[in-house]
């Protein structure tokens, strides 16, 4: 039977375990938020909301799929937030390549998307 000095087996066990496997990081995409529905601004709870956007810069495109709809986003101060109250609506753009930026405050309440992918950028 061998016999190692413990500092010795110290010594080899700490240089296997040090082996790692080499592996590739997944690439880190930006959240997307869309295409259509409600969405509330930050993470406290409203009634009727089961979605949340947190504040920001995002930009804004046309949803991919098969029905080619103009898509629409409005930022809205109370809920419901959708184009039948419009005086909830305090912002309103379409997914352009002339606008493409859409800035969601913190003050905000909802945001109501149609056929809009939005993309944090920052």
């Amino acid at each position: 039977m061998l016999k190692f000095p413990l500092p010795a087996a110290c010594a080899l066990l700490a240089a296997a375990g040090v082996a790692v496997p080499a592996h590739a990081d997944p690439p880190i995409y930006p959240p997307s938020y869309g295409s259509s529905g409600v969405y509330g601004v930050g993470t406290q709870t409203r009634a009727g909301l089961t979605a949340f956007i947190p504040p920001g810069r995002y930009r804004a495109d046309e949803a991919p799929g098969p029905f080619k709809a103009p898509g629409v986003w409005l930022r809205c101060n109370d809920l419901p937030c959708t184009p039948t109250y419009p005086a909830h609506i305090i912002a309103t753009g379409s997914a352009s390549q002339d606008s493409p930026l859409v800035e969601i405050l913190p003050t905000d309440t909802a945001v109501y998307l149609f056929n809009v992918t939005l993309t944090f950028v920052g």
